[in-house]
């Protein structure tokens, strides 16, 4: 029922020719400095309204893409990431989080453009309600 009233959400907004708004929330780049990973929320949907938490992964050297999300989610009340190493980007969420759309591996366009596939694994770790 979320993922329909989402796609719903997202089709309503074109027809409508509605803004997005974005905001970003936190970017981090990998321990070598050579990949930053980008938390964006993006709302929209005029009284409908719609939040989504989407994240994406570019080189620190190219211009940034916020056009294909590794990761898509509504309502999160927490999302967070972290690298484990320059090849591994961890992403922290809780219940009642919906993960939309997920990507679990990401290859660097300039690693492709020279024949070499250098994949960057993204790792969803769901974290244990907090105990009141």
């Amino acid at each position: 029922m979320r993922v329909w009233l989402l796609s719903f959400g997202l089709s309503a907004l074109t027809l409508c020719g509605c803004s997005v708004d974005r905001r970003e929330i936190a970017r981090s780049s990998s321990p070598d400095h050579r990949l930053l990973a980008i938390h964006i929320e993006a709302m929209g949907g005029g009284a409908a309204g719609f939040v989504a938490e989407e994240i994406y992964l570019t080189e620190q050297s190219a211009p940034t893409d916020l056009k294909h999300p590794i990761l898509n989610a509504s309502h999160c009340d927490v999302l967070s990431l972290g690298w484990l190493d320059d090849h591994t980007l961890q992403v922290h969420y809780a219940v009642p989080c919906s993960i939309n759309q997920f990507t679990n591996r990401w290859y660097v366009p300039s690693d492709l453009a020279h024949g070499t596939a250098s994949p960057v694994e993204i790792i969803l770790v769901r974290d244990a309600p907090k105990v009141s």
